[in-house]
């Protein structure tokens, strides 16, 4: 992309569009937007990724619950929630669950999902649960608490997002 802004650059300055000063200025600004413009493309991704992720984690946790308080263990909560919702949430569980069909343990695969994602909300799902397995607790009683505790801070962060719009 940044040789892509050089040839139009230079471009414009061999065929004289625009003048000269035209030309200077496309070739030195093409390249800079050229090379910035990745970045600023991956960053709103990983932004809206981050932003769905949060926004979902709540409502995945609650039909996890009902899962596990139905009789599922929580490998089968995890398929069934993933089957019915289209979500990063998911992709992440569903990439937990087969890391978890090839071999890995529970705690182990929980660890790599902690370490791929990253999202404060994700990290603390993850050593939550492998708490809980460690020590023996229910899962469907980790599993609500869970749901409840993400579905404040995300009531939180609404808040903090209306109360910033005014000053906007």
């Amino acid at each position: 992309s940044v040789l892509m802004g050089v040839a139009v650059g230079v471009t414009a300055l061999a065929f004289h569009l625009g003048g000269p000063k035209v030309g200077v200025f496309l070739l030195l600004l093409l390249p800079a937007l050229a090379a910035a413009g990745p970045h600023i493309w991956l960053r709103r991704r990983v932004s809206s990724r981050f932003d769905a992720v949060t926004n979902d984690l709540p409502d995945v946790l609650d039909l996890m619950t009902i899962s596990v308080a139905a009789g599922l263990g929580l490998e089968q909560a995890m398929q069934v929630t993933c089957a019915h919702f289209e979500s990063p949430v998911c992709d992440e569980l569903a990439l937990t669950l087969r890391e978890m069909e090839l071999g890995l343990s529970r705690h182990d695969a929980l660890e790599n999902l902690k370490l791929r994602t990253d999202i404060d909300d994700l990290v603390t799902f993850s050593v939550v649960l492998s708490q809980a397995d460690q020590l023996g607790l229910p899962i469907g009683r980790v599993l609500q608490a869970q749901g409840d505790e993400m579905r404040d801070r995300r009531r939180q962060r609404a808040r903090e997002r209306a109360a910033k719009v005014p000053v906007k």
